[in-house]
């Protein structure tokens, strides 16, 4: 009896061990994978059909999810994408979620490590960091790996190709085709073209999904955005790329937690009824970008670096869709803009915020990763009047000027010109700094008290307009420019009614010894020129109380002054909230050389009043 009891319980335990679990079972208990339907996951096989079967066996049974185990070679996407699905809906993907009342979720087997290089690095021998290098991206992630190139799309409102789309249907104005998708930790990455340096093919887009739910995933390139042996880099993208295509007007709830985009056009497209509550957007031409909002859209934190422009509303049919209010509250905004030297150039960032329409509606604060220091801060604005935007940790926000402070200063011995022309400065509420070189006699002094009594400042430029040349002065020789050339104007001033705090540096020359002592003999601020400065090294206007040195452009003829060119880079500064300081000498109709036109003066005067610019002075 013992012995049949033994057989029989080995019997039974061969049957259970022996047993198969059916793909039904496997979708019931959420360990359905795509190695059940012949993925193979080596990075040289195309896995766009196997996975598609999965997809659809999801779909058909009404939902579920679709496990993606790791592979060090990820799985291989090559086949073109379709046109259409197999009812004939509009689709252009390669892998299709299928319309029906199914939600799908495709999940890989661990979070991926998020963030490629955003910069090329350089092969200067710096141990901590490599020189960027195409080839060397690895794969330490769940990747979904496409090496197509879809035809370019060049129209703003046509439909862009993706990985992975779900087609286009009727239900509601985002046209829904399925109720809800779900991507978590996965990496979906889109050929980049060396030759070409852009992508033609968006990673995921899921317009007509009425919900999403993407966690923990990744959407980029291929390969990194530049190279610094070849000096490729990535180029602004004529084709309508995205990264993450969020649902269409009238949605459901899209919820993004821990998400990443790179490389694309466009990072992340939202709609209304969107809450992510972490962002990386690299690289892009327009980090966030959204058509309408009516509903608000809430961000507790983004990481942009490298973007072009980092939150922005699109024009009207930009993919199909209407232009309206965008209501969006974004709590933490932490950002690098890219240096001058910075490559790729196409994503070093020209406006923070782009709003043509002033379609924003909502708050923003945000805190510049790099120097990370409230005053030096670069947030630059188009438009965006109703989106509130502040530093984070800016203890008077609504005290700091919004668009901008325009500094113009004046030197030389043209002090009867300067007074004969208070009336322009008048019209405009404008103020300026007049920097005096020469005696300070009767006739002098009697032009400088009524610019003084305009509510202008007056400064030095020293008695003879002598030029500090010595580039590694002594206290000694300090002491004596500062007697001789400096003193004699400030005690003439000062006995006029006059006092000094501010002075312009002859032919701008200078340098850190007579800065410092001249700033400890009584000056608060001093006037110097640079190299085009104010056009390529915008500083925030709430750095300008802590600004000892103002460094100002040149404006003439003899700077090679294109007025129409000047006013651009006034508005700029406005969008940009920057300090932006000119220097120049006479004014007068005829101005030549050195000197600035009364027409070039009021045109700039005019700018910047109806930019709504702050006019200050050397000694405010």
């Amino acid at each position: 009896m013992k012995n049949l009891i033994a057989l029989f319980s080995i019997i039974l335990m061969a049957g259970c061990i022996c047993h198969t679990p059916s793909l039904e079972e496997k979708a019931r208990e959420g360990r359905l994978c795509v190695f059940d339907f012949g993925a193979k996951g080596d990075g040289v096989t195309d896995d766009t059909a196997a996975i598609q079967r999965g997809i659809d066996y999801i779909a058909a049974r009404g939902g579920g999810k679709l496990y993606f185990p790791y592979t060090p070679k990820g799985y291989l996407i090559a086949s073109p994408g379709r046109e259409f699905d197999s009812e004939g809906r509009i689709v252009r993907a390669q892998l299709i979620i299928p319309a029906g009342k199914n939600v799908v979720q495709l999940e890989g087997e661990f979070p991926p490590k998020i963030l490629y290089e955003y910069q090329v690095r350089p092969d200067d021998g710096d141990p901590h960091f490599v020189p960027t290098r195409f080839g060397n991206l690895g794969n330490m992630n769940v990747t979904l790996h496409s090496t197509w190139d879809a035809p370019e799309v060049h129209d703003p409102e046509e439909r862009p190709w993706a990985v992975i789309a779900a087609p286009k249907g009727t239900m509601c104005e985002g046209c829904f085709s399925v109720p809800a998708v779900s991507i978590k930790n996965l990496e979906v990455r889109v050929h980049l073209d060396h030759d070409r340096m852009y992508p033609t093919t968006s990673a995921v887009n899921l317009e007509n999904s009425s919900r999403i739910i993407i966690i923990d995933s990744q959407f980029c390139l291929d390969d990194h955005v530049g190279d610094w042996d070849s000096k490729k880099e990535l180029l602004e993208n004529p084709c309508h790329t995205v990264g993450l295509m969020g649902s269409g007007a009238q949605s459901d709830d899209q919820i993004l937690r821990n998400v990443a985009v790179q490389g694309f056009k466009y990072g992340i497209v939202l709609s209304e009824h969107s809450c992510a509550e972490h962002l990386y957007v690299h690289n892009c031409e327009y980090g966030v970008a959204v058509v309408s909002a009516t509903h608000p859209i809430i961000i507790n934190r983004i990481l942009a670096q490298h973007n072009q422009r980092i939150f922005a509303t699109l024009p009207d049919g930009t993919f199909g869709r209407r232009a309206r209010k965008v209501y969006m509250r974004v709590n933490q905004c932490a950002y690098e803009r890219g240096e001058e030297y910075s490559v790729p150039k196409a994503s070093n960032m020209t406006y923070a915020v782009w709003d043509p329409d002033n379609r924003f509606y909502g708050t923003l604060e945000f805190m510049q990763g790099w120097p990370g220091q409230i005053e030096k801060c670069f947030f630059p604005k188009k438009g965006g009047v109703n989106f509130i935007a502040s530093a984070i940790g800016e203890r008077h926000p609504e005290k700091t000027p919004r668009r901008g402070i325009l500094c113009l200063t004046f030197d030389d011995k043209y002090a009867k010109n300067w007074a004969d022309n208070i009336d322009l400065f008048e019209k405009y509420d404008a103020r300026a700094s007049f920097f005096i070189s020469g005696q300070i006699t009767p006739e002098v002094a009697s032009n400088l008290l009524k610019l003084k009594k305009a509510g202008h400042t007056v400064g030095v430029h020293t008695l003879t307009h002598k030029t500090f040349k010595n580039r590694k002065p002594t206290y000694q020789e300090c002491e004596a420019y500062y007697n001789s050339e400096v003193k004699p104007q400030v005690d003439a001033l000062k006995k006029v009614g006059i006092e000094v705090k501010s002075m312009a540096m002859p032919n701008n020359q200078h340098n850190p010894a007579i800065d410092k002592y001249l700033l400890s003999h009584g000056m608060k601020r001093l006037r110097v020129g640079g190299d085009n400065f104010a056009r390529t090294q915008w500083r925030n206007s709430m750095g300008f109380d802590a600004m000892k040195m103002m460094r100002a452009e040149g404006v003439g003829e003899f700077y090679n002054t294109d007025i129409d060119a000047l006013l651009k880079r006034i508005e700029y500064a406005a969008e940009s909230n920057s300090i932006f300081a000119l220097f120049s000498h006479d004014i007068a109709p005829d101005a030549k050389h050195v000197h600035m036109k009364r027409e070039w003066l009021e045109k700039i005067l005019a700018k910047a009043k109806q930019l709504g610019m702050e006019f200050r002075t050397l000694e405010d």
